[in-house]
């Protein structure tokens, strides 16, 4: 069964968001890191529709199934490291999950 990643990185006040360097280089990473154990990747900004929208992005992650999501967990220091390139001031939301649809 598909397993997915999805990281919701909170909007307030205090938080700061580079898009170009997420999508730039984060995500680049994220590929190079996790490589084929990624089967697909859907990031949704926020639209600027609701000025109290609560994330900035929301990134979902599918894997073929929990062996390569375990994998690619298991190699994520280098993504974790970057983080702080491209977002401050609160922690990211994760949830791990199977996909049902």
């Amino acid at each position: 069964m598909p397993h997915t990643l999805q990281v919701a990185y909170p909007k307030t006040a205090d938080t700061t968001f580079d898009m170009t360097y997420y999508l730039d280089r984060h995500m680049a990473l994220v590929r190079d890191t996790w490589g084929a154990g990624v089967a697909g990747v859907a990031v949704s900004a926020d639209a600027g529709l609701d000025p109290q929208a609560p994330f900035h992005v929301i990134v979902t992650m599918e894997f073929t199934d929990r062996a390569a999501l375990d994998t690619a967990l298991g190699n994520s220091a280098p993504l974790m490291g970057d983080i702080a390139n491209f977002y401050t001031g609160a922690r990211a939301q994760v949830l791990i999950g199977e996909k049902l649809l």
